[in-house]
């Protein structure tokens, strides 16, 4: 149990990094 609420934590944490990353590039675009 402790293991799969690690696991979706890590999940989680990696969506929000790759959402991140993804606003990142669309500012980065518009603003060139």
């Amino acid at each position: 149990m402790h293991i799969f609420y690690f696991a979706r934590t890590l999940v989680i944490s990696s969506n929000v990094l790759y959402t991140n990353k993804l606003k990142f590039l669309n500012f980065a675009l518009r603003h060139q």
